[in-house]
């Protein structure tokens, strides 16, 4: 056998629900003590709520937000665009510090250490003349 009651479908008369819903308006009772004190089920007395109560006969506004809109997606590209600037200063900061590091290594040296422009590219063997002057 089972466990399960059959229970007559009830119908609420206009006036109870409008009444049930006064009391939740009104803080006498909540959702949930209503719906142990008469038996009803709460998404009932919801959809009853959102039927007769005071806010069903205001127009409510209705907030859409788009997840992927057009001003999100430009703050997260200039969000981006600044942190590739930074480490582009960061990585020109270094590359300075390095130029300064090596010219005084050279300097200490002897080593002459400017870039020679030339049309033709160098020979294996002048990459082993580099003798201290």
């Amino acid at each position: 056998m089972s466990s399960h009651r059959i229970r007559p479908r009830r119908r609420f008369s206009l006036d109870f629900k409008r009444a049930r819903v006064r009391d939740f308006e009104s803080g006498t009772f909540s959702v949930s003590q209503m719906s142990r004190l008469y038996d009803i089920k709460g998404t009932v007395l919801y959809r009853w709520i959102k039927k007769f109560g005071q806010q069903a006969t205001t127009p409510q506004a209705v907030i859409v937000e788009v997840p992927h809109s057009q001003t999100e997606k430009v703050k997260r590209l200039e969000a981006r665009l600044a942190m590739l600037e930074r480490l582009v200063g960061n990585k020109q900061i270094e590359i300075e510090f390095h130029k300064e590091r090596l010219q005084l290594l050279a300097e200490e040296h002897g080593i002459n250490v400017q870039k020679k422009v030339t049309s033709t590219p160098p020979s294996s063997d002048s990459a082993n003349d580099k003798t201290p002057s």
